[in-house]
């Protein structure tokens, strides 16, 4: 998927209702974040997202986890080896954004990802809760 690939850089420009996004830490490890936030006295959320099961990124995450335990270094240097080969190819290409139908928030598809999540989240809980 080429306009996810395309929001995968460090820094990605403003437009089309997004401001620019910066990640400052996309050199360190989820391992080096995690424990810096620990040694900070930082709050953050160990648990995995409920809702992630089955995706093919949890896989795709286990697979480069190991190849980067066997081979430390690995991940960082594939993940800048894909920025300095793809950027110039993907910078170009425009990403065509469209207001979400349901909250009006920018996004490439019809609904936006935060809305099916509120909808999936209401319609697991109504189809849990005891009926009346």
């Amino acid at each position: 998927n080429m306009d996810y690939l395309s929001r995968q850089f460090p820094v990605l420009p403003e437009g089309d209702g997004f401001v620019r996004k910066v990640k400052p830490l996309f050199k360190f490890t989820e391992k080096e974040n995690a424990l810096y936030a620990f040694l900070s006295g930082i709050e953050y959320v160990e648990e995995e997202c409920p809702f992630a099961e089955g995706a093919s990124s949890i896989e795709h995450k286990k697979i480069l986890s190991q190849v980067e335990e066997n081979s430390p270094g690995t991940k960082l240097r594939f993940y800048m080896d894909f920025i300095r080969r793809l950027h110039p190819l993907l910078e170009s290409k425009e990403v065509k954004l469209r207001p979400c139908t349901v909250c009006g928030e920018p996004t490439t598809a019809e609904v936006c990802s935060v809305c099916k999540l509120k909808e999936r989240l209401t319609s697991e809980l109504l189809s849990s809760s005891p009926s009346s």
